[in-house]
């Protein structure tokens, strides 16, 4: 029906937040997707003048449930409406209607989302979290605060959607690793927001010194080649002349069929001693290059602190010559502008 057939109920259940970022999003979900779900209203009647009620000065409509819908879409300019159209006998009958429309509108829970939120990321895989949040009418903070649920394991996921956990203790337990959840879960559901992401972000702190420790004691890693295909012409040309493959098998003495296939198929995929020599070159120079970066930035900051501390001692030391000379900068500098 024409919007201008329908009247906003005078005792509506919520209060239309025009300002809202819930209400932004709406606003902006229905202009690019239109009204999905109509809205209800009653038959109505008003009268210009309270002691006048026989005078009916509109005849129409009033929203029962769908408030919000119904006022982004006249803020929108939309001339139509889709409506349910119910039977209210009276004002506690409108009342009971406003709370079960409230009632039977099940949000999504918070892991659900985030599901098929994922399912959607890949099923359109070139489309970035930016573009989504762009066709869903939220934030890309809000879609990628939901993806973090999905690190959570299943007894916490569920507790989530029940609200048992809060979102915001949730993404925090979701950054620990999976065989810790179960131990904070506890924590999360009754924590403060901001006293449990301190202890979730030191507990982070402290894995992550355990796992250079770790490192640290297991020695320097032994490098392990990758295996890598060589380019078709290349293979083309070993088909026709067989140089390579052929060179080291005579050089190392193979002659029996199985060896030789091996070392063929090391060569396609560049584990022959050749190539495998070469990669170890270059990550020995890779990791020298790294640690060369490392003591620069480490010299830059050392540097950097040496400079502050200099221009501090410098600052201190101009205090204490006003001092002694009895003149205090500030007044010398008040001196000058007088001047």
């Amino acid at each position: 029906m024409k919007i201008d057939q329908i009247r906003e109920g005078e005792n509506n259940l919520r209060v239309v937040n025009v300002e809202s970022v819930e209400f932004k999003n709406l606003m902006s979900s229905i202009a690019k997707h239109g009204l999905l779900n109509p809205i209800s209203v009653c038959e109505y009647q008003e009268a210009g003048d309270p002691e006048k009620p026989e005078e009916i000065t509109f005849d129409g409509f009033r929203v029962v449930d769908g408030g919000h819908r119904f006022y982004a879409c006249r803020k929108l300019g939309m001339e139509d409406i889709a409506v349910n159209v119910v039977d209210v006998e009276d004002d506690d009958d409108l009342n009971m209607l406003q709370i079960q429309g409230n009632l039977q509108r099940i949000k999504t829970r918070p892991h659900e989302f985030a599901a098929k939120l994922r399912e959607m990321q890949v099923l359109r895989p070139t489309k970035t979290l930016a573009e989504f949040a762009v066709e869903l009418s939220a934030t890309e903070s809000f879609l990628r605060e939901r993806l973090k649920l999905l690190r959570l394991i299943p007894h916490a996921s569920e507790l989530v959607n029940d609200g048992e956990i809060k979102i915001s203790n949730a993404t925090q337990l979701a950054s620990l690793p999976e065989q810790e959840q179960e131990d904070w879960i506890e924590d999360a559901r009754t924590a403060d927001a901001t006293a449990f992401a301190g202890r979730v972000g030191q507990r982070n702190k402290d894995i992550q010194q355990e796992r250079m420790s770790a490192k640290k004691e297991a020695g320097p890693t032994v490098f392990e080649p990758t295996a890598h295909y060589r380019n078709v012409a290349d293979g083309v040309a070993e088909i026709e002349a067989l140089n390579n493959v052929s060179n080291i098998l005579s050089a190392k003495g193979i002659t029996s069929p199985t060896e030789a296939a091996r070392e063929a198929l090391k060569w396609v995929l560049k584990l022959d001693d050749e190539s495998v020599a070469k990669q170890v070159e270059e990550n020995a120079a890779k990791s020298k290059k790294r640690e060369e970066d490392r003591e620069r930035k480490k010299a830059g900051s050392l540097q950097k602190q040496k400079e502050e501390y200099q221009k501090k001692l410098n600052d201190i030391s101009k205090k204490e010559a006003a001092l002694e000379s009895g003149v205090d900068e500030d007044e010398d500098e008040n001196e000058d502008d007088e001047a």
